[in-house]
């Protein structure tokens, strides 16, 4: 079996959010409205020149795309809410992207895999030194960077890593996790952040709040807790499968002839078996890539199935998801 880092088996991807906006332009309203179209302008004009962005108005988005954007990461769910006078530039891979008029002007974030904020950071800087030559962002000489939410004040950043935690979950214990990392000035959310439920025992932890801190300090705390609960999850994994391994496998070869050979799979039933196929995959049943579950599951959620299959009822999403899960998992069982 290929040995990986015992980390890809729960820490799925990284993400760093710059929050931004422009000194000479309203908050918000009617005037930051007539002016969304100088925003745009700016940002495309200074992005054109770094590689190949794309610009997409929310207001030419059908729900389908819109909904396929979301539920990529591309795009924030207040940010699909606004079809009015939103907009995302994003580039090919669609790892970067900058939000115009989500709560703030702008929104810029990067996606990159497992645990690795300084990359995506590293990434966001540069975007925004070069945006920063080309328009002047509201600053505080005390506070930092002004934002719509006092809780983004300061460095502007949101640093968060989501990470797979479904022995912790079953063990009862993420809810006093939750708490400790509150008192560490951290969040656990779900997977689309506030509001969001933990589906597929995915959570994210980031930051609480910007002000008082660096953005080293940020990605420092936030990669912390990370790798703690990461290693938390992985002890409580080997004692599950220790006290009963029987059963543990018995329960994950189950969960992965299902989803081989069902022909219809609601998104809800998928998740809870994915759940077991994934952790099959760490405990050696089969022999499949870490990254390679996370990104069929991201895929198979309703929204893009509805936008890439033309899947335009419950039903064809459900048999797609069906088609699609099992012609990716035959073959990887270790017999």
């Amino acid at each position: 079996m290929i040995e990986r880092d015992k980390y890809a088996y729960c820490a799925v991807s990284s993400r760093v959010r710059l929050a931004r906006n422009l000194a000479d332009f309203p908050f918000c309203g009617k005037p930051a409205r007539e002016m969304n179209g100088e925003i745009i302008t700016l940002v495309t004009r200074t992005l054109k020149p770094l590689g190949d962005f794309y610009l997409q108005l929310m207001s030419e988005l059908d729900g389908a795309h819109a909904a396929y954007l979301k539920e990529k990461y591309v795009i924030s769910p207040f940010l699909e809410s606004n079809r009015i006078n939103g907009a995302v530039i994003k580039n090919e891979d669609e790892s970067i992207s900058v939000m115009i008029n989500e709560e703030d002007h702008l929104r810029l974030q990067c996606v990159t895999a497992g645990i690795s904020l300084g990359e995506a950071y590293d990434n966001l800087s540069y975007i925004s030194r070069k945006l920063s030559e080309r328009m002047t962002f509201a600053t505080d000489p005390e506070y930092g960077y002004i934002t719509a939410c006092m809780s983004n004040m300061g460095t502007g950043m949101r640093a968060s890593v989501m990470l797979f935690l479904p022995a912790l979950t079953d063990a009862g214990r993420m809810a006093a996790l939750a708490e400790e990392m509150r008192e560490l000035g951290l969040t656990v959310r779900g997977v689309f952040g506030e509001g969001s439920r933990p589906e597929g025992c995915l959570y994210q932890v980031s930051n609480e709040v910007t002000l008082g801190y660096s953005e080293k300090e940020i990605i420092t705390m936030v990669g912390f807790a990370a790798r703690k609960l990461c290693d938390m999850e992985l002890s409580e994994r080997n004692a599950a499968e220790r006290d009963n391994p029987l059963a543990v496998e018995d329960e994950c070869r189950r969960a992965y002839g299902i989803l081989t050979n069902c022909r219809l799979l609601p998104f809800d039933e998928f998740a809870d078996l994915f759940v077991k196929v994934s952790l099959g995959s760490y405990y050696g049943y089969y022999d499949v890539d870490p990254s390679f579950m996370n990104n069929l599951f991201v895929n198979m959620r309703s929204g893009i199935l509805a936008y890439i299959e033309n899947a335009d009822t419950e039903e064809k999403r459900s048999e797609a998801r069906a088609r699609i899960v099992s012609n990716a998992l035959k073959g990887y069982l270790n017999e």
